[in-house]
């Protein structure tokens, strides 16, 4: 949702106000990078490891390969705010937030999946 207020302040071209919601979309990211981090490291404590069980390999994996891909998108949009800030809402910059946006929406919508599949399925297992 917050990409979404950066979309919105770009094509009014307001630049702070879409830095701000940038920042505030990767500072999410972030979040959620230290709490499947410190999940990832209280589940191993607990002997929980993905050569525990089918289930918690399965869910190492794409949780792990979900947390992989908002890292890159977190990185590809620390890349977007220096550009943004130093050129401003160019027609370049504009096509970079545009796809940008794109894949964190399909994160999002990955993350749906990967939450109903693997935490409230294995709240009912």
């Amino acid at each position: 949702i917050t990409y979404g207020f950066a979309m919105i302040n770009m094509q009014q071209r307001n630049k702070p106000m879409m830095l701000f919601w940038l920042v505030v979309t990767g500072i999410f990211g972030m979040v959620f990078l230290v709490m499947t981090i410190q999940e990832f490291l209280h589940l191993w404590h607990l002997g929980a490891t993905p050569m525990a069980s089918a289930f918690l390999s399965s869910f190492y994996f794409l949780v792990g390969t979900h947390a992989l891909h908002v890292a890159c998108g977190a990185r590809w949009l620390a890349v977007l705010l220096v550009q943004a800030q130093m050129h401003g809402i160019t027609p370049e910059n504009e096509r970079r937030v545009a796809c940008l946006s794109m894949f964190w929406h399909f994160l999002d919508l990955i993350w749906i999946g990967v939450f109903s599949f693997v935490y409230l399925a294995g709240m009912l297992l």
